[in-house]
C-alpha cells in the first residue's frame, strides 16, 4: 500500500517512465508526476510517484515521452479563432485567384441576405502580391455581401454590396479611397475596420460556439491557458461556458480599454475571478500592423515611402488611460509594433509613472516588433513585460519575406530581437496572436530566427511560452513549471526538444494535454 494511503488519499492520475522537464529553478528532470484534485502532489522518480497509486488511480506509462508545463499563450483572440473555423480560411491560398474561387464556392451555399465571411488572407504569399479590392470581390459574387479579414486582423475588404450594408462613414480613418477615381476601394483599416466589426458583431450564442471550437483546437496544440482580448459578448460567452463546465482551458482576459470607466465604476481590480476565468486589466492599441502598413514607424515604409503608419491613441491620452488603470489596480496590455508607436507608448508610461511606482502592475507591451536598444532599456526601468509572438518571424521575418520588403534590410535585422530583450533583463512572454496558434511552431521560430543574435536557445523559448507567460498574468506561483502545489496542467510531447536538432523542433507533435488533473486530449 502506497504512501497515499498513509496520508488518507491517493492520486487521481500518475505519469511514469517519462522525461519530466519541470522548468523549476534548477531545471530538474524527473521520471514521473502524481496529481490530485487539480494540483501536483509529487514530482520525482518512478518509485516516488508510484507510492501515490491506489485502486482508482489512473496510471499512464509515457514510454519515454517528454512532459512540459502546459503551454500558456500570452496573446490571443481566442473566440475569434474559434469562429474562424466556421468561415472561409485563406491561409493556404497561393493567389488572389484561388481566394476568389473559394469565395465564389462559399457564396453558392448562402442565401442572398447571408454574409460570405473569410479570414487569414495574406497578400504577401500571393503571386499577385497586392491587396484585394471590392472590384475583385464583386467578380466572385456581386449579389451577396462579402467581408474578408487579413491575417493580421487590422484590415478587411468588402465588396460593393458589403460597403452599402456596412455603411462606414467615408471620413472614418482607415476608409480607403482610390486617389485616381475618388471611389472607395472596399479596403477598411483600423477605425474603419472597427466600425465594420461592430456592425457584424457576433451574438453571445455564436461566441459560445467559438469558445467550444477554440478550446478543442487549443487542447490539440498543448495549450492549457490563454490570455485574451475580449469584448462584452466574448466575456458573456466565457461565463456561460464556465458555468456549463465547457471551459476546459484557463482564460485570463483583457477587456477593451473603452470599458475602463465601467470597470472602475464597479470597483473591479485586476486578477478578479478564479483559476478558470479572470479579468486582468485593459487592452489598448497604439498602432496597427506591418502587413496593413499601419504600424507606426520612425522612418517610412521601404515599399511605401509616403507612409509612416498610424498612431491610434495620442501620447497624452495614453498617459491618462495608463494612470487611471494603474490607480485602480488594472494591468495595461498595450499593442505597439513600430518603433514610433513604442516610443509614444514609453513616453506615456513615463508620464503616468511620475510619483507612482508602476513596476508591480506588470504592464505589458504587446508585439514589440521593432524596438530600439534604448527603448528596451527604458522598458526594464519601468518594469514592463515584452509580450511577443515568435511565429511572426517564421511567417514574415525570413530573408526576402514581407518584413524585409516593408522595412529594408537594416530594420529587418533588428525586428523581433528576442535575445536582446532577455539580455536587457526584460521578462519575455510568448504568444501567437492566433497567426497561427501553436507553441511548437513558435518555439521553432524563436530558435531558428534568421538573425543569429536574436535567436533563443530551446530553454529560453520554452520558458517564454510557460513561466514567462505565467508571470505576465501574475500566475507564476500556480503555473509555468511542474512543481508540487502548482496546477496540474501539463503537455506531453512526442519528442524531447532538447535532444533533437533545433531545425526539427517543428516536427514535434502533441501527444497528450492534461488540464486540472484530467487527460483532455490524446493524439
Amino acid at each position: 500500500m502506497g504512501a497515499g494511503a498513509e496520508k488518507g488519499c491517493f492520486a487521481d492520475l500518475v505519469l511514469i517512465n517519462g522525461e519530466i522537464i519541470t522548468l523549476d529553478d534548477e531545471n530538474t528532470i524527473h521520471e514521473g508526476v502524481a496529481v490530485k484534485n487539480g494540483k501536483i502532489i509529487e514530482v520525482g522518480s518512478n518509485s516516488e510517484v508510484k507510492y501515490w497509486i491506489g485502486n482508482k488511480t489512473r496510471v499512464i506509462d509515457l514510454n519515454g515521452k517528454t512532459v512540459v508545463p502546459g503551454f500558456i499563450d500570452s496573446h490571443t483572440h481566442f473566440i475569434d479563432m474559434g469562429l474562424k473555423f466556421t468561415y472561409i480560411d485563406f491561409y493556404d491560398t497561393k493567389s488572389l485567384k484561388d481566394a476568389l474561387e473559394l469565395i465564389k464556392k462559399e457564396a453558392e451555399k448562402k442565401s442572398d441576405d447571408e454574409w460570405v465571411i473569410g479570414s487569414n488572407w495574406d497578400e504577401s504569399k500571393w503571386v499577385e502580391n497586392r491587396y484585394p479590392t471590392r472590384w475583385d470581390l464583386d467578380k466572385a459574387t456581386p449579389n451577396k455581401p462579402v467581408y474578408i479579414v487579413r491575417i493580421c486582423g487590422h484590415m478587411a475588404v468588402t465588396n460593393t454590396l458589403g460597403l452599402k450594408l456596412l455603411n462606414v462613414p467615408k471620413d472614418t480613418r482607415g476608409f480607403e479611397i482610390d486617389e485616381k477615381t475618388g471611389e472607395p476601394t472596399g479596403i477598411l483599416k483600423e477605425d474603419a475596420l472597427e466600425y465594420a466589426e461592430r456592425v457584424l458583431k457576433p451574438s453571445v450564442n455564436e461566441c459560445l460556439k467559438g469558445v467550444k471550437l477554440a478550446v478543442d483546437h487549443s487542447l490539440k496544440c498543448g495549450v492549457t491557458s490563454v490570455q485574451d482580448t475580449v469584448m462584452s459578448n466574448h466575456f458573456s460567452a466565457y461565463q456561460i461556458a464556465m458555468l456549463e463546465n465547457q471551459l476546459k482551458v484557463r482564460i485570463y482576459t483583457f477587456p477593451w480599454y473603452t470599458n475602463l470607466e465601467y470597470l472602475t465604476a464597479l470597483g473591479l481590480r485586476g486578477r478578479f475571478g478564479n483559476n478558470w476565468l479572470k479579468i486582468g486589466g485593459i487592452k489598448l492599441m497604439v498602432d496597427g500592423s506591418i502587413g496593413a502598413r499601419t504600424a507606426a514607424l520612425m522612418e517610412p515604409y521601404n515599399d511605401d515611402p509616403s507612409n509612416k503608419g498610424m498612431i491610434l491613441i495620442e501620447e497624452d491620452d495614453l498617459a491618462e488611460i495608463i494612470k487611471k488603470a494603474n490607480e485602480n489596480g488594472l494591468q495595461v496590455a498595450a499593442h505597439a509594433i513600430g518603433d514610433r508607436a513604442i516610443e509614444t507608448l514609453l513616453n506615456a508610461f513615463e508620464k503616468a509613472s511620475k510619483g507612482i511606482n508602476i513596476k508591480n502592475r506588470r504592464h505589458r507591451i504587446e508585439h514589440l516588433e521593432l524596438p530600439t536598444e534604448d527603448q528596451i532599456n527604458r522598458m526594464r526601468k519601468l518594469g514592463l513585460i515584452a509580450s511577443m509572438q515568435p511565429n511572426f518571424v517564421a511567417e514574415w521575418g525570413m530573408p526576402n519575406g514581407m518584413y524585409e520588403q516593408r522595412f529594408g534590410k537594416e530594420r529587418w535585422r533588428r525586428n523581433n530581437p528576442f535575445k536582446l530583450v532577455l539580455e536587457k533583463g526584460v521578462v519575455l512572454a510568448f504568444g501567437s496572436d492566433c497567426m497561427p496558434f501553436g507553441p511548437i511552431y513558435g518555439i521553432w521560430s524563436a530558435v531558428n530566427h534568421p538573425v543569429e543574435e536574436s535567436r533563443l536557445n530551446v530553454e529560453e523559448a520554452l520558458r517564454a511560452y510557460t513561466k514567462g507567460s505565467a508571470y505576465a498574468a501574475f500566475e507564476e506561483e500556480i503555473k509555468g513549471s511542474i512543481e508540487i502545489g502548482k496546477l496540474a496542467d501539463m503537455t506531453v510531447l512526442t519528442k524531447n526538444p532538447f535532444k533533437i536538432s533545433p531545425k526539427n523542433i517543428r516536427d514535434i507533435r502533441i501527444f497528450m494535454t492534461i488540464v486540472d488533473s484530467k487527460l483532455l486530449y490524446k493524439a
